[in-house]
């Protein structure tokens, strides 16, 4: 029996099943290329904004340098955590160690969100239907 045997022979739910197991293997096939896509950039650019920020006189300058290599927007948010909030306020209250490790977990938090997106897609379909 062929697909189109399946399909034109089968019933309501045999349609909606085959098109549900379509739709899953498209979507985890675009999540699969649009990540790869996303980590070879990313992995390419990090020797440029890491160096372009070293090389800067200055922080201003190291977060302008870096802006314009962070085309996914992966370093900019942590140099932009370090900014410190404005005295007389609760998140400027504490030492500026625990200030700065708190931003910048927040901040890369953020980024690891961005960069481990569709992963629980992946992780449904591959544990509900693996040969998809």
């Amino acid at each position: 029996m062929n697909i189109t045997q399946l399909l034109s022979q089968g019933d309501v739910l045999t349609k909606v099943v085959a098109i549900l197991l379509l739709a899953m293997s498209v979507a985890s096939w675009v999540v699969i290329f649009w990540k790869g896509w996303l980590l070879r950039r990313a992995a390419g650019d990090v020797g440029r904004r890491t160096a372009a920020f070293w090389q800067a006189a200055d922080l201003a300058e190291g977060q302008a340098k870096v802006a314009a290599f962070d085309r996914e927007a992966l370093v900019l948010p942590l140099i932009t955590a370090t900014q410190f909030a404005a005295a007389g306020t609760l998140a400027g209250s504490g030492h500026k160690e625990q200030q700065l490790t708190r931003v910048l977990r927040d901040a890369l938090h953020g980024v690891l969100h961005k960069l481990q997106f569709g992963q629980v897609l992946l992780a449904t379909v591959g544990s509900t239907a693996p040969f998809v």
